[in-house]
Parts: C-alpha cells; structure tokens; sequence
C-alpha cells in the first residue's frame, strides 16, 4: 500500500486531540505539512461536510498533495526574499483579511445556527405547506411492452394479442412473459412492474388504460403508445394520502437550516454593508485609473478632475 494512502487511514476525524498537532502528516525534501495545517485547512469546509470529506481517502490525498506544492514553492519564495517584495507583503495581508473575514463571517453564522430549533422549524413548515405533502391517487402497475421499434406495426400487435391471450388463460405466466416478450429494459428485471403511478408520469394511453382497470388483477388488452403495444397489470390501487412528518423530517430540517444560515449570513452582512455610508473620495477612480493606463484620454480625465476637485 502507498505510504500516503496508509498515512489517510489515521487521519483525525475531529479537532479535538492536541496532542502532536505540530507533527508532519505530509512530509517532502524539507519541507512538511503539519496536522495543524491540515487542521486550518480543514476548518474551510463547512462543519457537515468534513467528516464525509475525510473519509474520501482520494480527495484527501489531493488535498494533502496540494499543500505539499503551496509549502514547497512557498519555501522556494521565502528563501528567494521573494516574501518580502512590498507588492507581495500586501497581498498576503490582503489574504489574511480574506481568511480571516471569512472565518468570522463562518463563526457568526455558527453562532446563530447553534441556539436554532431546526425541527421544530420543520415542523411547523410543514404544517403550514399541507398541500406540499399531498400524495394524489396513484396505482402500482406492471407490463409487458411490444415495441415497434423493430418490428412492423402488425408483427408487434400480433405478438401482445397474443400474449394478452397467454394471460387470460393463465395469469401466473406473468413474470416468464415478461422476460421472453418484453422490450422494456427499465422494468424487464422488475416483473414490468412501475408503483406508485400518478396521473402525468406516464403516456396519456398507457395512464387512461391504467387507471381504468378496476380490481387488482385485471389485465388490459393491447394498448398503443408511441413506443408500441402495451399489456398492462393491475397490481394495487393507492387512495390520495399525506405524506408522514416522520418521512420528509430529515429533509425538512436539511431545507430549514439551508434557509436560516442563508437568512442570518445575509442579515449580518447587510448590517456591516449599511452601518456607515460608503465613501469614495473625488478623484480615486480617475487616479487609480491614470497609474494604470498611459492612455492620453485617461490621464486628461484625471487632470480634469483634480481640476474641478481644486476649484
């Protein structure tokens, strides 16, 4: 087993053991990535999502291999002075406040999510949605489907004509019609069978003949559709119902706190963007606009505005 696969394998699931943070989990010439590192580089990801991110041994050798490369060509730059080029000094601090306004912003969000009751949440959705959780009538159904995809139109009537007769005769044939005649790959391995049928899912022919069967049991005759002759069985019938809290719980409660941390991040930042006006002083963007660019018009236009700016 590769040593960087074997080294995956005891991989922390949790922040919670100090012990031997400062150790190499990732080591390359001179240079390491500690289990710190790995630790804030982890942090990015959103709580729910680290454990199932660290159990994909592939993304977290990626991860690892990455860090490895930044380290690498990071070390390269520092040796070279490169680190300390004024230009360079200022996008690192623009990088800190990016890392550190965004681990802010996470904790906020954090903090706000934490003292939510996102099932009581759901469940008051759901009670004030009920026609979300409606489930409308519905039948279980089974068939054998002759297609005329390579075969005439007669040949293919012919053959469900006779395999409806089969099946008059002795319906216990169902399942071996099914596997000799049908030509249906998406439920040939199921009996032919399709539950929960409502009312739009399927074909207009196959859903009129469907619906109009009676007792469980029946079987149509031949039905055309656009993909060919249809014998369709009844299997059950399914009275409209609601659909139980205890079934959509989990999904509801995913749906809630989606809205809520949407909801408070949104809120927080619209406080910080409308607390003081946001000032842009006479002339910055003509000037930053002049440095940049040699063109006569721009730098006219900066003139211009210093121009106006003193009068």
């Amino acid at each position: 087993m590769p040593l960087l696969l074997l080294l995956l394998l005891t991989l922390p699931v949790s922040f919670s053991v100090h012990a031997g943070e400062l150790d190499p989990i990732i080591t390359q010439s001179s240079s390491e990535v500690t289990q710190q590192d790995f630790d804030a580089r982890i942090s990015r990801i959103p709580q729910k999502d680290r454990l199932p991110f660290l159990r994909d041994g592939g993304r977290v050798e990626m991860v690892l291999r990455k860090m490895m490369l930044d380290k690498r060509l990071a070390d390269e730059a520092r040796l070279a002075g490169f680190d300390k080029k004024p230009l360079v000094e200022l996008r690192l601090q623009l990088a800190m406040e990016t890392e550190l306004a965004d681990a802010w912003l996470d904790s906020v969000e954090a903090s706000k999510v934490d003292v939510a009751d996102f099932e009581l949440m759901a469940k008051e959705y759901y009670q004030t949605h009920p026609q979300e959780f409606k489930q409308p009538a519905s039948v279980d159904v089974a068939h054998i489907l002759i297609a005329i995809e390579n075969r005439s139109d007669a040949a293919a009537l012919e053959l469900a004509n006779k395999v409806y007769s089969q099946l008059s005769e002795d319906s216990s044939h169902w399942d071996e019609l099914v596997l000799e005649h049908s030509d249906d790959p998406g439920s040939k391995g199921n009996s032919g069978k399709y539950l929960g049928v409502v009312p739009g899912k399927m074909v207009k022919p196959f859903e009129i003949a469907a619906f109009a069967l009676q007792q469980v049991g029946d079987i149509s005759q031949p039905v055309k559709t656009i993909f060919g002759y249809h014998v369709i069985r009844l299997d059950a019938k399914n009275a409209a119902a609601t659909i139980p809290f205890v079934d959509v719980k989990l999904k509801l409660i995913h749906q809630q706190r989606s809205m809520y941390t949407k909801k408070a991040r949104t809120e927080y930042l619209s406080s910080i963007n409308t607390a003081d006006d946001l000032i842009i002083p006479d002339c910055a963007i003509e000037e930053m606009m002049a440095r940049y660019f040699d063109d006569e018009g721009v730098q006219e236009s900066w003139r211009d505005c210093l121009a106006k700016k003193g009068g």
